[in-house]
């Protein structure tokens, strides 16, 4: 039975001032060596600080083969955020499938 993720929830502002604290929520989370799930519907504001922490985190669980879910709710906070920064293009390193975004492509893996 798969063990059940931990879960790690955006506030309704999520920018520069919240960095820290999710950082230390993340760090904690991937520390259980349980899979980790972020929900993201909760917030309406997500900043370029936040958006780099989950890049972050999602390589860190990948060295550690832990499995990073984030939901990226369509029209939401998170997805705004990706597409201002490149993230949401078809050549993006991001792989998101209904809703959830379960994986990056390491650096360099791109043609």
């Amino acid at each position: 039975m798969p063990a059940e993720p931990v879960l790690v929830t955006l506030p309704e502002r999520a920018g520069l001032p919240e960095a820290p604290s999710l950082a230390r929520d993340l760090a904690s989370a991937l520390a259980t060596s349980q899979p980790v799930r972020v929900e993201t519907a909760p917030a309406r504001e997500i900043g370029l600080p936040i958006l780099q922490l989950l890049l972050a985190a999602h390589r860190q669980a990948a060295r550690e083969g832990l499995r990073f879910d984030v939901t990226v709710p369509a029209g939401g906070a998170l997805a705004e955020t990706m597409a201002a920064h490149g993230l949401a293009a078809q050549a993006s390193p991001v792989t998101i499938a209904a809703g959830l975004w379960t994986g990056l492509e390491p650096a360099g893996a791109r043609r």
